[in-house]
C-alpha cells in the first residue's frame, strides 16, 4: 500500500467514524508503515481520535476501543483519553499523533496543532520521557515473553516468532536512537535496517530456539540511559522545535 493508498484508505475511515455520531479530529496510523517495516502483507494498523459524544460527555465508558472499517483494525480513542495515554507517554500514542501520515479534520486543525505543541512543551518533561521510556522497555519485555511461548509451540509457522523478535530489536533500537543519541521522535521511529525488514517479514528461517535467544540478548543488552538532566532535556526540546516548524 502507497502513500497515496493510504492517505485515501484514511479519509474512508474517517467518513465511516463521523456516520456512527463521533466527531473526528484526526485520523492516523502507528506500526509498520510508520516505521519503514511493512512487506505487501502488512496491516494498516489506524488511529482515529474523537471527540465525545452527548451521551459519552458524561462518562469514559468506552473511551477507546477497536473496530474493523474499511477492512482495517481500528483504533477509535476519545480525545479526553488520547490527551491522558499521551501524558502518560504511551508510545503508540505518540507515534501516531507525530505520524507523516496524520490528517487533523479542518474543523479541529487548531486542536491538533496543540496537541503537537503539548507533545514538545509537556511540563515535567524529564518525567514524561521517563514514562515514555518505561512504555518502551515494558514492550520489549512483553516480546520476550511472546518468544519463549512461541518456542513452546510444535508448529512449522516460525512467522510470528520472527515478528516477536524483530519488534523487541525495533524497540530497542528506538531507545537508542532517541533517548541516547538525541534523533527526533520522528526519526527514531522510521527503522530501514534490512536485516529487521527480512527478520519481521519471516524471509530468514530462525528456528525459534535461535529467536529467543537473540531476544534473551537484546534483553540483556537493553541500553543503560544517563539520568535524564535539565541539560538533557532543554536539548532534546529544542532539537524537537527545530524539526517542527509551524
Amino acid at each position: 500500500m502507497d502513500q497515496r493508498e493510504i492517505k485515501q484508505k484514511l479519509k474512508e475511515i474517517a467518513i465511516a467514524v463521523e456516520g456512527t455520531g463521533h466527531p473526528v479530529v484526526f485520523t492516523s496510523i502507528f506500526g509498520s508503515h510508520n516505521y519503514g517495516l511493512e512487506c505487501e502483507n502488512s496491516d494498516l494498523d489506524v488511529y482515529v481520535v474523537v471527540m465525545p459524544t452527548v451521551t459519552t460527555f458524561m462518562n469514559m465508558k468506552d473511551a477507546i476501543v477497536t473496530k474493523n472499517i474499511a477492512d482495517c483494525e481500528v483504533v477509535v480513542c476519545d480525545i479526553r483519553k488520547f490527551v491522558q495515554l499521551m501524558g502518560r507517554g504511551q508510545f503508540r500514542e505518540c507515534e501516531a499523533l507525530r505520524s507523516r501520515y496524520l490528517q487533523p479534520t479542518e474543523e479541529y486543525q487548531p486542536l491538533t496543532d496543540a496537541l503537537i505543541t503539548l507533545f514538545h512543551d509537556y511540563e515535567g518533561i524529564n518525567e514524561w520521557r521517563w514514562h515514555l521510556l518505561r512504555a518502551v522497555h515494558g514492550q520489549t519485555s512483553s516480546y520476550l515473553s511472546r518468544l519463549a511461548e512461541e518456542k513452546q509451540k510444535d508448529v512449522s509457522d516460525h512467522s510470528k516468532a520472527s515478528k516477536y523478535a524483530a519488534t523487541l530489536m525495533y524497540f530497542s533500537q528506538f531507545a537508542e536512537r532517541y533517548f541516547q543519541h538525541g534523533e527526533s521522535f520522528e526519526q527514531a521511529i522510521v527503522n530501514n535496517d534490512e536485516f529487521l525488514v527480512y527478520l519481521k517479514n519471516d524471509a530468514i528461517p530462525f528456528p525459534p530456539m535461535a529467536l529467543l535467544e537473540m531476544g534473551q540478548e537484546i534483553e540483556a543488552r537493553w541500553p543503560q540511559f544517563a539520568p535524564l538532566d535539565d541539560g538533557i532535556s532543554k536539548r532534546w526540546r529544542a532539537d524537537s522545535e527545530k524539526d517542527y516548524q509551524y
